[in-house]
C-alpha cells in the first residue's frame, strides 16, 4: 500500500508538471479584426474619408503593435493603443486623402505586432471616387533634349500646351531659368478644354555653362499641378583648331570634383590633351577624326579659384557646372592641348581652353597643321608617259 501510495503522488505531480508546462508555453497574443475589408460609399474627388478598424487581442499575453504603415501616402494611419491586454481592443484610425486619385480605389494597412502567427495583419479600403471637374495642363513633348549645341549657335522648338481636363484652363504666367532661354506664347492664355495652344521656344548659350540645364515654368488654374516645369537639356561644344570639347557630366567627392570630359578631333591627326590642375593620369591622345571620352579628378578649390575673365575668342572659354541641386557654376576648367605645327619635327602649345587665358606665348594668327610626312628629296622623279 506504502508502494502504491507513493506511486500515485509520483503520477499527480507528473500530470500537474505537465499540465504548468503546457499553460506556460501556450501564452501568446492572438491578433484579430472582425471587419478587415471596410467599403466606403461614392466620395467627390478632395474629400478626406475616414475610418477606424477595431484590433482585438484573442491570445492570452499581451498584444505589442509594432508598426502601422499604409501602401501609399496618401493614407495617414495610427494607432490609439499599441499595447493591448489578452482579452481587450483597440483602435487603427484611418484618414484617406482622395485629392488627384479618382476612379476605383484599393488601399491597404499593415498592422504589425508581436503575434507569432499573424506577424502583419493586412486591412483593406475600398471605395470609389468621383473626379472632380478641374483644368488640367499637359504638354507634347514634356521637355526638350537639345544634345549638342556649338557656342554662337541658336535653336529653337514648338511645344503644345494642351488642356486635358473638363474646366478652362488659366495661363498665368510662363517664366525661364536663365536669360539664354525665351518662351513665347502663340495664342489665348485661355485653354478650353480639349483645346491646345503652341509655345515657341529659343535657347541662345550664354557662355556661362557646358551643361545645359535650364527650365521653363508655366504657373495655371490647375489644382494639382499650379506651376508646370517643361525641362531643357543638353550641352554645349566649345571647339579651337579643330577640337571640340564638351562636359559631360561632373559631381563632387569630398575635397575634388570628378569631370568627365569628351572631345571630339576634327583634324586627320593626333591631339594631346592635358588638364594642368586634375591629377594624374591627366593627359589624353584624341586620335585624328575620333572620339574620346576622358574622366580626371581636380581639386575643388582650384576650380573654384580659376576665375573666368572677359576672352577675346569666345570658343577658349570653358566654365564647368556641377549638376548638384543649388551648386550652380562653381568655376571653370583650365584645358591644354598640343598639336603639331610646322616644322613638323617640333611641337608647340597653342592657346589654353578655359577662363580666356591664351598660353604663355600666344599666336596671334592661327598656323596651319602640317597634314602626313614631309616629301623626301632623294626620290628620283617618275618616268613621264610616251
Amino acid at each position: 500500500m506504502c508502494y502504491l501510495r507513493k506511486g500515485g503522488h509520483a503520477i499527480l505531480l507528473l500530470a500537474v508538471s505537465f499540465l504548468f508546462l503546457t499553460l506556460w508555453v501556450a501564452a501568446a497574443p492572438k491578433i484579430s479584426c472582425p471587419e478587415p475589408v471596410w467599403k466606403f460609399n461614392k466620395t467627390m474627388e478632395g474629400e478626406k474619408v475616414k475610418h477606424s478598424y477595431k484590433i482585438q487581442n484573442k491570445g492570452t499575453d499581451v498584444l505589442q503593435i509594432t508598426d502601422v504603415r499604409g501602401s501609399c501616402g496618401c493614407t495617414d494611419v495610427s494607432a490609439t493603443s499599441k499595447s493591448v491586454s489578452p482579452g481587450g481592443d483597440t483602435t487603427v484610425d484611418v484618414n484617406f486623402n482622395t485629392m488627384g486619385r479618382y476612379g476605383k480605389q484599393t488601399k491597404y494597412i499593415y498592422v504589425k505586432s508581436n503575434d507569432p502567427t499573424t506577424g502583419v495583419l493586412k486591412l483593406t479600403i475600398i471605395g470609389e471616387v468621383q473626379k472632380k471637374p478641374a483644368p488640367e495642363i499637359a504638354l507634347r513633348p514634356y521637355s526638350w533634349n537639345i544634345q549638342s549645341l556649338k557656342v554662337g549657335e541658336s535653336r529653337n522648338t514648338t511645344v503644345s500646351i494642351m488642356n486635358i481636363g473638363d474646366q478652362p484652363l488659366e495661363i498665368k504666367s510662363i517664366t525661364t531659368s536663365r536669360t539664354s532661354v525665351r518662351a513665347k506664347l502663340l495664342g489665348p492664355t485661355t485653354i478650353a478644354p480639349a483645346g491646345r495652344v503652341n509655345m515657341e521656344l529659343f535657347y541662345t548659350p550664354d557662355m556661362e555653362s557646358s551643361i545645359i540645364r535650364d527650365q521653363v515654368n508655366i504657373e495655371s488654374n490647375d489644382p494639382k499641378r499650379k506651376v508646370y516645369t517643361f525641362l531643357l537639356y543638353g550641352r554645349i561644344d566649345y571647339e579651337s583648331s579643330g577640337l571640340t570639347v564638351s562636359v559631360i557630366g561632373a559631381q563632387k567627392d569630398g575635397d575634388n570634383s570628378i569631370v568627365d570630359l569628351h572631345f571630339r578631333n576634327n583634324q586627320n591627326y593626333n591631339i594631346t590633351v592635358k588638364i594642368p590642375d586634375a591629377k594624374e593620369p591627366n593627359t589624353a591622345v584624341v586620335a585624328g577624326g575620333a572620339l574620346r571620352k576622358f574622366s580626371v579628378i581636380v581639386p575643388t578649390k582650384k576650380i573654384m579659384e580659376t576665375v573666368p575673365e572677359p576672352a577675346k575668342t569666345p570658343e577658349l572659354k570653358m566654365p564647368l557646372v556641377m549638376p548638384t541641386p543649388g551648386m550652380g557654376d562653381i568655376g571653370s576648367l583650365k584645358i591644354e592641348f598640343r598639336l603639331p605645327i610646322r616644322p613638323p619635327t617640333k611641337e608647340k602649345p597653342v592657346s589654353a581652353m578655359g577662363v580666356g587665358v591664351t598660353s604663355p606665348n600666344p599666336t596671334s594668327t592661327p598656323v596651319a597643321p602640317t597634314l602626313g610626312a614631309p616629301p623626301r628629296k632623294d626620290v628620283p622623279p617618275a618616268p613621264r608617259p610616251k
